[in-house]
């Protein structure tokens, strides 16, 4: 039997969606999620491209400061 009490948490943070400035389709993102523990954020990185769409090009993992630990 798994002991859940002193399992961390993870979560999984969906990255947001691409945009498209014109009526092409929009870029797409080259992350899709992240795996993120209880005492994490993500940061997501964005390009641009020359028609002026946006997408998730990369991530960085941050420590969270607002988390609550648990003992």
């Amino acid at each position: 039997m798994l002991n859940t009490d002193s399992a961390p948490t993870r979560r999984v943070v969906n990255a947001p969606p691409a945009t498209a400035r014109t009526s092409t389709a929009p870029a797409r993102n080259l992350v899709l999620s992240v795996v993120l523990e209880a005492d994490e954020d993500v940061e997501w990185i964005w390009t641009a491209t020359a028609d002026g769409a946006e997408y998730v090009s990369g991530y960085n993992i941050v420590k969270n400061e607002h988390a609550v630990r648990q003992p």
